[in-house]
């Protein structure tokens, strides 16, 4: 298991590549490049909504539902009103450019205003 801190809460990410990738996304990655930022939702490969701000993720305008699909990290910087859409790809994964259009399609029904950064690994 690796763990993860959001909001002062431990959590953790069932053994695997992509989580471990995902946990350095929160850990290293967000801190350098996204410090204050929010961290909104993970998904973890055994548990899909391991975190969930939908509180916040329905105030900057993307209202969630048991249906919703989301990209593996959602980070929410407020002061410059960024949203980063992490998705985690191993790139012998055949299906990135199904994760590309998933991404395009949440952009797509996002408020204007809001910056987006997406990281493949």
């Amino acid at each position: 298991m690796m763990p993860v801190t959001i909001e002062d809460m431990e959590f953790k990410l069932s053994p695997g590549k992509h989580n471990e990738v995902q946990a350095a996304v929160i850990n290293e990655f967000a801190p350098r490049f996204a410090a204050g930022a929010k961290v909104l939702y993970i998904g973890d490969t055994a548990n899909k909504d391991l975190y969930c701000n939908k509180e916040l993720l329905k105030e900057i305008g993307i209202p969630i539902t048991e249906h919703s699909k989301l990209p593996d990290i959602v980070i929410y910087d407020g002061n410059k009103e960024w949203l980063f859409l992490i998705e985690v790809v191993n790139f012998a994964w055949a299906g990135i450019s199904q994760t590309c259009n998933r991404a395009g399609r949440f952009h797509e029904r996002m408020q204007s205003g809001e910056s987006i950064c997406y990281c493949f690994s």
